[in-house]
């Protein structure tokens, strides 16, 4: 477990190192995690590095409506990804990437990093700039993770960033996205391999805002990078700290032990790490450290599980 303060070069270098990277590309998009799943939802399996997956949603609807969907009903409807694009150039995360998510079936998830989903829309300008991020992200993660930059190649054995359509082709079911709707704008597989290959200049145009539905579920917010409560059980893989406050600095109270399990009752970003609230023997607040924090205040590297 490395949490120790590094001197200034070393950390900006794990912060850029740790991020994904557009290669030649005016890279605009940022991340929104307000619908992310928490430590208790969704898949806990590391997924093998092999394929990214390209979807779209299906149906007329934007990428927020999709994402607040996926979050509330992501165990009943067995299904969701890490990313939704739409919406004028936004990205929604759901899943967090590098791990199993329900988007194309057991063998293609359990193999897929990352899946993104892309929104609908009418608008050209609107898809022109949906288009152009979902290309770029797509890009960024599939070079994060080691993917190779190819569209629909090979067998079920071959690595690369997949269409459903390759997956139904190739391995099972019946979807054919994205293809169909990339088709109401003009783009073809062919022009999806390039810009995939190149990368795209996401631009700068305006596009109508999306309205949110009325009294969306959000999660709580205070002064740290991110919170929200939750309840449920952790177990250390680990040697793991165990502070009074959330911070690296602050003393050391004890350790949880590998194997361990501590209750916890909310989850914080809080200085570079994700971690637990609990209540200690005494009656106290203590906070065990859960993973490292990543770039958009997801999940990195992990000292244990949650149940």
């Amino acid at each position: 477990m490395k949490k120790l303060n590094k001197n200034i070069f070393a950390v900006l270098m794990m912060v850029i190192m740790s991020m994904p990277v557009g290669l030649g590309t005016a890279k605009a998009y940022t991340i929104d995690t307000t619908y992310q799943l928490t430590l208790s939802e969704g898949d806990s399996r590391r997924a093998a590095n092999k394929f990214v997956v390209l979807h779209d949603v299906g149906t007329e609807s934007s990428a927020l409506n999709n994402a607040i969907y996926m979050k509330r009903a992501w165990s009943q409807t067995e299904s969701y990804t890490q990313f939704i694009v739409g919406d004028g150039g936004k990205v929604y995360k759901i899943g967090e990437d590098g791990y199993v998510s329900w988007g194309a079936g057991s063998y293609v998830n359990a193999n897929a990093p990352v899946q993104i989903e892309l929104a609908h829309t009418y608008d050209k300008a609107t898809f022109d700039k949906d288009y152009a991020v979902y290309v770029n992200l797509a890009r960024d993660y599939a070079i994060k993770y080691g993917v190779p930059l190819t569209l629909d190649e090979g067998n079920m054995y071959t690595s690369g960033i997949k269409s459903h359509l390759w997956v139904t082709n190739n391995v099972w079911g019946d979807h054919t996205d994205p293809y169909g709707y990339l088709a109401r704008f003009g783009v073809t597989k062919e022009k999806l391999a390039a810009d995939l290959k190149t990368g795209l200049n996401e631009g700068s145009a305006t596009v109508p805002p999306v309205t949110p539905p009325v009294n969306p579920v959000q999660p709580p917010t205070t002064g740290f990078a991110r919170t929200y409560n939750e309840n449920g059980t952790m177990y250390a893989t680990e040697r793991n700290w165990v502070k009074d406050t959330p911070t690296k600095a602050t003393r050391l109270v004890e350790y949880q032990s590998t194997g361990q399990a501590i209750k916890y009752h909310k989850v914080v970003w809080s200085d570079g790490i994700v971690w637990l609230q609990l209540t200690g023997w005494d009656g106290k607040q203590r906070y065990v450290a859960y993973s490292d924090a990543t770039q958009g205040n997801g999940f990195g590297r992990k000292y244990g599980y949650c149940q």
